[in-house]
């Protein structure tokens, strides 16, 4: 070892990230993952729910050119215990604030209504939740298809 990282797996615009750049020598860089067919089905099957996206130059500290990236959606997380009425009156708050969450913190500047539904969930989505979103007309067919999955029947 010489006393220095060579590789570290994190967050894009994560505050760890903008501490490594500042402290070493030269700064840090996002390397790209590999996109073919093999590749991203690999990554799909270590890591659920994720999947790629292109990274343009400059759109954060170490992206130095424009670079294909493994991402993932940004998740809520609850208690299967948790009931109901807390659940999608916590939806209710964020999807009744999304432009002013946009505005609090550049991590919230890509969220929008669209994508707090996500086909790429790797985990079930809780009851609430669903009758949240089936009220804002954002659960589909296919949302139910894969819930049923995810609960493993």
């Amino acid at each position: 070892m010489e006393g220095r990282t060579d590789v570290l797996w994190h967050s894009v615009g994560a505050p760890a990230v903008q501490e490594a750049n500042a402290r070493i020598s030269g700064g840090v860089r996002l390397v790209a993952i590999g996109t073919s067919p093999e590749s991203l089905k690999r990554m799909a099957d270590f890591n659920p729910g994720t999947y790629m996206m292109s990274l343009k130059k400059g759109a954060a500290v170490g992206i130095v050119e424009d670079v294909p990236a493994q991402s993932e959606d940004i998740s809520v997380m609850a208690s299967a215990q948790l009931p109901e009425e807390v659940v999608y009156t916590t939806l209710k708050v964020l999807w009744d604030n999304n432009d002013q969450l946009r505005k609090v913190t550049p991590r919230m500047r890509d969220w929008s209504r669209e994508r707090m539904v996500s086909g790429q969930a790797a985990v079930p989505y809780h009851p609430g939740a669903i009758k949240f979103y089936r009220e804002k007309g954002a659960w589909s067919p296919d949302m139910d298809a894969l819930q049923q999955k995810l609960l493993g029947r």
